[in-house]
């Protein structure tokens, strides 16, 4: 099991089931339910500007991104960002 603090959230990484879970920092009950976790299809973590994306499709065309705890910029924190396919 991953974890990952930002500044509202604690996220939580199943790498052998490929599912994550999204909990605010001061929930008292930090693991769900079995439906209560999503599956991602990537995790990629810039070790240098602590930024890191999860891919919620295979296609990479959703997605998740966000800082850790300790890098985290004064920005709107996580959001998903939606890739338009290009038009090549």
């Amino acid at each position: 099991m991953r974890r990952i603090e930002t500044s509202n959230s604690v996220w939580y990484f199943d790498e052998e089931r490929s599912v994550f879970r999204r909990a605010p920092r001061d929930a008292e009950e930090v693991f769900a339910p079995a439906d209560n976790w999503e599956p991602y299809f990537g995790l990629d973590i810039d070790e240098e500007t602590g930024a890191f994306t999860v891919l919620l499709d295979p296609e990479g065309s959703r997605r998740y991104r966000s800082w850790t705890l300790e890098h985290e910029p004064a920005e709107p924190p996580t959001q998903e960002l939606k890739l338009l396919p290009s038009q090549d």
